[in-house]
């Protein structure tokens, strides 16, 4: 019994430690804002990430501080990568740049020891190239996964996950790139005279 009283104690210091992130709500000049790294040169280690997206009146930006030896092995490694995004989780930061129309993803230790590399959009189901093409050229190095589904008409739409400050959310998209505003099927309940 104590043992897991102890252990709930210890995950709930976890997880108010984790929680503390500094956010602030800002209203985007445009909704196609990227996230991209602080282009202010004397303290290159503080990146800003924001999270836009096409139906939400605000952008919410989070501050995030790179450690050098992070900062260093990045470098080193991509040295030609540019509009970088960084994302932190706990002690793990996370570097998203586009790379030859690709999306690149990092993921780094605090001591800068790299410890993935992927390569995104990861495709759920098969997805034309044309439209991962446009899903990338809409929504940036924010993608991280697409597939496909089925209309209220029968026709294909596109489930796109996005990923922005820890946080992941699902835009549906029409094969020509455009936002799918109803993707779920309706059901009419019509009651036939005849049939009560």
């Amino acid at each position: 019994m104590k043992k897991i009283i102890l252990s709930l104690l210890f995950i709930g210091a976890t997880c108010a430690v984790m929680a503390q992130q500094e956010v602030k709500k800002t209203t985007p000049a445009n909704n196609t804002n990227n996230a991209t790294a602080n282009s202010n040169p004397e303290n290159s280690a503080i990146h800003n990430s924001s999270y836009p997206s096409n139906n939400m009146a605000t952008t919410t930006t989070q501050t995030v501080v790179v450690p050098p030896s992070v900062q260093a092995s990045f470098k080193s490694g991509y040295p030609a990568a540019s509009n970088v995004t960084w994302q932190q989780s706990g002690d793990w930061y996370t570097a998203r740049y586009m790379d030859n129309g690709s999306i690149m993803q990092v993921l780094y230790r605090e001591d800068g020891k790299v410890l993935s590399t992927m390569n995104a959009p990861i495709l759920q189901t098969y997805v034309p190239q044309d439209v991962v093409s446009k899903a990338i050229d809409k929504y940036g190095a924010n993608l991280y996964a697409i597939g496909i589904s089925k209309g209220p008409n029968g026709q294909d739409i596109y489930h796109v996950t996005l990923v922005g400050n820890g946080q992941s959310k699902t835009e549906w998209m029409n094969g020509d790139g455009s936002v799918a505003m109803q993707p779920f099927r309706i059901e009419l309940n019509e009651t036939v005279a005849g049939n009560r």
